[in-house]
């Protein structure tokens, strides 16, 4: 089977595997899981991510996040390098960590966040690590539960928003939705659903994105979008009548311009004088 193929666009959902060489140990001690936090919270600031949670292992980690730009490659290239640095100096070691490339999965948010959430929380428990991921201090599952405070950079808010509009409920929901989860000793993973090695979500969702695979395949980049280089219109042309139409044709203009030409949304709001959360809105289909 050939290597999948790196699919990068903004707005794009990413679960995220990466994995250290020849069976290292990622992390060794508490130290280096801190550290590594600490530098996943400034890349994520850094490159403007919507990071939905993590958790680490003992030999790898996993991500879940949300692209603006298309800058995932660059941004876990300065994650991995950076907490190679640290590892490397903390335990006298020189070259690479982390075995090739990072694996990734781009996934339909809507349909695919909550499962893959719950698959992704509960792998310390599938290890043998814990009994329940509430004991399990190295993943994101108890602040989206509400059992401590958390980081900052870590954003709860797009996943509770698809349980319940108050946060009270809507981590009790959480809370009953994994434990289920840890209840179904059959449940099927997720990523079993999976198609076209890289993508997983909606026939339609996949109808969607399916030809930037297809150019990403042919160019081998996954940094494009429906229309790129000489044939990308600028946001002048494509908003050149926007304040001579309704909201429902700007809005999908909107949509246009941030799913087909691939601009990011802050550009979009930038230009047409708008919020970054209302030109989010737009794109999820809730404004």
């Amino acid at each position: 089977m050939s290597r999948p193929v790196r699919l990068e666009f903004a707005g794009a959902n990413y679960y995220i595997s990466c994995h250290a060489i020849d069976g290292l140990p990622l992390f060794r001690t508490d130290d280096d899981r801190a550290v590594f936090i600490n530098i996943l919270g400034s890349v994520t600031d850094q490159f403007q991510w919507i990071l939905h949670g993590y958790v680490l292992m003992e030999d790898h980690y996993h991500l879940m996040l949300e692209l603006d730009r298309t800058n995932l490659s660059r941004g876990m290239q300065q994650l991995n390098g950076v907490y190679t640095q640290h590892y490397n100096r903390m335990h006298n070691r020189s070259g690479t960590l982390f075995r090739g490339r990072f694996q990734n999965l781009v996934f339909e948010k809507k349909n695919c966040l909550l499962a893959l959430y719950r698959h992704m929380v509960l792998n310390p428990v599938r290890s043998g690590l814990v009994s329940s991921p509430e004991e399990y201090i190295w993943s994101s599952h108890r602040q989206m539960a509400g059992q401590t405070a958390g980081h900052e950079f870590v954003n709860c808010r797009e996943l509770l928003l698809q349980l319940a509009r108050s946060q009270s409920q809507a981590r009790k929901k959480y809370r009953d939705y994994v434990q289920e989860g840890l209840l179904a000793s059959a449940l099927r993973s997720p990523l079993d659903e999976k198609r076209h090695q890289v993508l997983l979500g909606s026939d339609r969702f996949i109808e969607k994105v399916l030809p930037l695979l297809k150019q990403s395949d042919k160019s081998g980049s996954g940094q494009r979008s429906l229309k790129s280089g000489n044939h990308r219109q600028t946001l002048a042309v494509i908003f050149s009548n926007v304040n001579g139409i309704s909201r429902l044709e700007r809005n999908l203009l909107i949509m246009r311009a941030h799913y087909e030409y691939g601009y990011a949304l802050a550009d979009i709001g930038e230009y047409l004088g708008l919020h970054y959360t209302t030109i989010r809105r737009v794109v999820n289909g809730k404004n």
